[in-house]
C-alpha cells in the first residue's frame, strides 16, 4: 500500500545503487546475465516503502544529496507502473526437445 511517506526515486546512469537490505537488487538497473553488463531501465521510478526509507533514511538522504538518485513523486511512479512492459532484452535459450523413443 503507497502513503505519502514513501520516498520515490530514480537512478542516475553512471551511480549503481543497490537496495539497502539487498545485496543483489538494485535500484532502476539489472546486471545482464550473459554478458554481466549493467542495464539500466529508461525513466525508471522505484518506490522506496516508508518503513525501508526509515530504516535507511541517511543512507538514501546522502545518496539524494550525491545526486546518485533523483528524488520523484508518487505520480511519477502511478505513471511509470502504468506502461506497458518491455520485453527481456535477454532472450531465453533455446531448448532443443529430447527425442523420443517408441518401441
Amino acid at each position: 500500500m503507497m502513503t505519502k511517506e514513501d520516498l520515490y526515486v530514480s537512478p542516475v546512469p553512471g551511480h549503481l545503487v543497490s537496495r539497502y537490505g539487498s545485496r543483489s537488487i538494485y535500484l532502476g538497473a539489472r546486471v545482464n546475465p550473459q554478458t554481466q553488463a549493467i542495464e539500466w531501465i529508461d525513466d525508471a521510478v522505484v518506490m522506496i516503502p516508508e518503513r525501508e526509507y526509515v530504516l535507511y533514511r541517511r543512507e538514501y538522504d546522502r545518496l539524494l544529496s550525491k545526486g546518485a538518485l533523483l528524488r520523484r513523486t508518487m505520480e511519477d511512479f502511478l505513471s511509470f507502473s502504468a506502461r506497458p512492459a518491455k520485453a527481456d532484452p535477454v532472450p531465453a535459450p533455446e531448448v532443443e526437445p529430447e527425442p523420443t523413443t517408441e518401441g
